[in-house]
């Protein structure tokens, strides 16, 4: 007899699908293009907490005294100790009534005008006791130099041209704080990528940038910075914009020659922030080379971070197209708003 087989419904049993650990802990990639966007916006929140805000201090000869500026949140309750070696003060150094800078809802300053007697020139300005992260533009005649906790001292009757190497880290503090410039060259390295053409086209915005940075400086170009200022978020607009467009642009067919129009525009707005730390009587010249010096140290940095950025996401499972437009959209999106905010502001609304 032939043995009956047994019959068997052909069902599989249910399984509970268990998710791994390793699965738990790996992001999707949209995961990963909203933890790219977040981080970006958190960088600009972070780097906005840190704004370069120095204090201002100012040498008179005739008669010999100090005048310190600086915003009071900077100071809290402290207080500096202001010197010039070889004098003697003349009285407890007066603080004036804290009061409002121009423009409502403007921070207060803290005011302290010190005088001293002096049998000869003093050779040099201390400013001790500062809080470790304030930086300190210190003014005597022609010459300037940035003060700090760790470089309190300031020689007087020095060389004015010495003064550049104390404008180097004012530079790469102001390019790294100045999140529209960030964004800008940001925005090319998307629009180029780590190609030949990205070092033309940075070429390009560090000479355009240089010439009218120079000219406005040495006081051969008067723009108001207001505009100015608005003009430089729209193109930050443009650029994003053009990030997204995939048929071929005048932009990113010749990135150099709009590198060169655009750095001309960004070098006026290097030069508002420039001229708020020159000293009143001259010496230039020394400031002007070491803040653009640093300028391009600080534009340097920033793009070997965004070239590296972009060469770990290519070794992840991230997809880069939906990681470049999610970065554009993010930077035009920040730079719309700073062209309202900016243009509310010049209307004065």
């Amino acid at each position: 007899m032939t043995a009956r087989r047994r019959h068997r419904p052909n069902k599989k049993p249910c399984k509970t699908r268990r998710l791994s650990a390793s699965a738990l802990r790996s992001p999707s990639p949209a995961h990963r293009v909203l933890w790219l966007v977040a981080g970006l916006l958190g960088l600009l929140g972070v780097a906005h907490a840190h704004e370069f805000r120095p204090a201002r201090v100012e040498v008179t000869t005739d008669p010999p005294a100090i005048l310190w500026v600086a915003e009071a949140d900077q100071m809290g309750h402290r207080r500096p100790t202001l010197r010039l070696e070889g004098c003697s003060p003349v009285a407890e150094p007066a603080t004036d009534p804290l009061v409002a800078l121009a423009g409502g809802g403007a921070p207060a300053q803290q005011i302290i005008r010190a005088r001293f007697t002096c049998p000869a020139p003093p050779s040099a300005l201390v400013v001790a006791d500062l809080p470790a992260e304030l930086r300190v533009i210190a003014v005597a005649g022609a010459q300037t130099a940035v003060l700090d906790a760790t470089t309190p001292r300031m020689v007087l009757h020095g060389a004015a041209l010495a003064s550049w190497r104390a404008f180097v880290p004012v530079g790469i503090e102001h390019i790294l704080t100045g999140f529209d410039h960030l964004l800008f060259v940001l925005g090319f390295v998307l629009l180029v990528g780590p190609r030949r053409r990205l070092l033309l086209a940075l070429s390009g915005f560090t000479l355009g940038h240089s010439l009218t940075l120079a000219a406005a400086t040495l006081g051969w170009v008067h723009v108001p910075q207001a505009p100015v200022e608005a003009v430089i978020a729209l193109s930050v607009v443009f650029l994003a914009a053009e990030s997204l467009r995939h048929r071929p642009t005048l932009t990113r067919q010749q990135p150099a020659l709009a590198a060169v129009s655009f750095g001309l525009l960004h070098g006026l707005g290097f030069a508002s922030a420039l001229a708020a730390l020159l000293p009143p009587e001259g010496g230039v010249l020394g400031p002007l080379v070491g803040f653009n010096l640093g300028v391009e140290l600080g534009q340097i940095l920033c793009v070997l971070a965004a070239l590296g950025v972009v060469a770990l996401a290519r070794r992840t499972p991230l997809p880069l197209p939906l990681a470049r437009t999610a970065v554009a959209w993010t930077i035009g999106v920040l730079a719309a708003y700073w062209v309202w905010e900016r243009t509310a502001t010049l209307l004065g609304a």
